[in-house]
């Protein structure tokens, strides 16, 4: 690994692991931070996910997770209404955003728990669901926000169908070996 990547690997680690202001459920990095994922590659990202949410204001947060949707969205929207012929492009634009969006997120939870409709709205709820939803191929990302996504249920925070889906899908992906 070169010496830059295992200085961002650190510098991110001691992000994450502040206990002083750490939430039950404990959360974990999320997995695109597994060695030999996190490339520069994502510094590509229509959106920069090395963004501090822990200096945040919860209206500073609304107004980045208003970004985090825009970067989550653009390519997808492009996909269907855009030039057939630049879909690879596309795909890779779009992977990039998903990982720089769920690393923004993994923070949001870290210092407010899951963003729910009272104190972030209805958009910014939809937005850490879609987050998570597009890593749907990955069982670690969907246990691990699982839980926090069942606590805002239970609170009345987001729908309930946002802990289905993603529950669902968590169940899905444990059949198959």
């Amino acid at each position: 690994m070169k010496p830059h990547y295992t200085l961002l690997l650190v510098a991110f680690g001691l992000l994450c692991c502040d206990s002083s202001q750490r939430q039950a459920p404990e959360l974990k990095a999320p997995g695109v931070l597994k060695e030999g994922y996190f490339t520069w590659d994502m510094v590509n990202a229509d959106i920069n996910q090395s963004v501090l949410v822990d200096h945040m204001t919860v209206d500073e947060v609304k107004v980045l997770m208003q970004k985090m949707h825009k970067a989550d969205q653009q390519y997808r929207d492009s996909l269907h209404h855009g030039n057939k012929e630049n879909q690879k492009h596309y795909f890779r634009k779009m992977s990039r955003n998903d990982d720089a969006n769920l690393l923004l997120l993994h923070q949001i939870v870290k210092k407010y728990g899951w963003p729910g409709i009272r104190n972030f709205g209805q958009a910014a709820a939809e937005t850490a669901w879609l987050v998570v939803w597009h890593h749907r191929d990955n069982k670690d990302v969907l246990g691990e926000y699982l839980p926090f996504i069942g606590e805002a249920v239970t609170k009345s925070e987001i729908p309930k169908w946002h802990y289905t889906s993603i529950a669902d899908q968590l169940a899905l992906l444990r059949s198959i070996k």
